[in-house]
């Protein structure tokens, strides 16, 4: 029965591994992996971050990040505004609005 079960894991964990090399999400608003989303798929990512320091604390929600494999090594990428909140710690008053959206390439030299 464990060997049946170990079996049956590494071929769960083993197919899951085989597709994550075909596509990674970039994490919005976090940083860019090198990964390049795969010929004629279309990615679609969303997420919120929550920073703060000594000085202030940061709220973004609705990071949203649309990826489309035009080849091989080609993706187009279209980052949608998101709404940011920024509150300033000893300081009266805080900022708030939707960030700039944004169009891009990333293409995989390696």
């Amino acid at each position: 029965m464990k060997r049946l079960l170990s079996v049956a894991t590494l071929l769960l964990f083993g197919i899951n591994l085989i597709h994550a090399q075909s596509f990674s999400p970039d994490r919005p608003g976090i940083g860019n992996g090198s990964y390049i989303t795969p010929k004629s798929m279309l990615g679609v990512e969303l997420g919120a971050q929550y920073s703060t320091n000594d000085f202030s604390d940061q709220i973004d929600i609705g990071q949203l990040v649309l990826r489309y494999g035009l080849a091989e090594k080609l993706e187009l990428r279209a980052l949608l505004n998101s709404y940011t909140s920024v509150t300033f710690d000893g300081q009266a008053g805080s900022n708030s609005g939707f960030q700039d959206m944004s169009i891009g390439a990333k293409y995989n030299l390696i």
